[in-house]
């Protein structure tokens, strides 16, 4: 078996700064993604509607298409989604940025959603009534990074997975 190298998570990925007051921009509608809108443990995004400006009362977070969200609050929920679009979400998520030429963002999104991480973040948790996962604590998790092709190999393979649940449950349903 090949061992690839192991780096700590802040070297393939960035906390992004990027923060909007949507209060400044009453005639927008944002698409707002709070930690209740991403599924747990899936990825996936659940419904939601757009949200105008004036009834999101706090700076929030801003993402764009390609980033991944990483809910903070609560991490062992394991609410973590790689964004197709633009939006803003609560400050409880961060948003991270590949770094290019590193990492893939799906590749390091399914990282993300892993037992290991699951289990990292579990123990640096802080905080009785609302555990939270510190930015320093989430970034020094190691992860092992493959080269780029070998991380594309193992996308596929997890997409055609989920892909397979999927049918299963559906088919489960129609049973």
């Amino acid at each position: 078996m090949t061992r690839w190298p192991t780096k700590p998570l802040g070297e393939i990925l960035e906390v992004s700064r990027e923060r909007i007051q949507p209060l400044e921009h009453p005639n927008t509608s944002f698409n707002y993604v709070g930690l209740d809108s991403v599924e747990g443990h899936t990825g996936r995004l659940l419904p939601y509607q757009l949200t105008p400006g004036t009834e999101i009362k706090s700076t929030k977070n801003v993402f764009h298409q390609g980033q991944i969200l990483f809910g903070k609050l609560r991490p062992y929920l394991n609410k973590v989604h790689l964004t197709r679009e633009k939006g803003i979400c609560s400050t409880d998520i961060y948003v991270l940025n590949p770094r290019q030429h590193l990492v893939d963002a799906a590749f390091a999104s399914y990282f993300l959603r892993s037992p290991v991480v699951l289990a990292a973040v579990s123990n640096a948790m802080a905080g009785a009534n609302l555990p939270r996962i510190n930015e320093e604590s989430l970034l020094e998790i190691p992860v092992p990074v493959p080269p780029l092709s070998e991380q594309e190999r193992i996308v596929r393979l997890l997409d055609e997975a989920d892909e397979l649940r999927k049918l299963r449950a559906q088919a489960d349903r129609c049973t």
